[in-house]
């Protein structure tokens, strides 16, 4: 019989440190397929500069994202139109 290898990419060994622990707020969700968005990480504090501001989080989480083209969104009181 041969061997099984399996390879495991470096991202799943950190989601699976989180597997059945409660992530209080802030945190991400992450999509795995055959998971949906089951998986979340702790929020990186480095990469999140206030997480209480929303406009702030929003462009932090683009730039964590590498999202080159941000959409215009608004809200009741900002808006978010700026360039990252």
């Amino acid at each position: 019989m041969g061997a099984l290898i399996i390879t495991i990419q470096p991202y799943v060994v950190v989601l699976f440190s989180y597997v059945g622990k409660h992530l209080p707020c802030p945190h991400l969700h992450l999509y795995q397929l055959g998971f949906g968005d089951k998986w979340a990480i702790p929020m990186p504090g480095d990469q999140f500069i206030n997480p209480t501001n929303l406009v702030q989080t929003f462009k932090d989480f683009c730039r964590y994202c590498t999202i080159s083209k941000v959409p215009y969104i608004s809200y009741q009181e900002h808006s978010i139109s700026e360039r990252i």
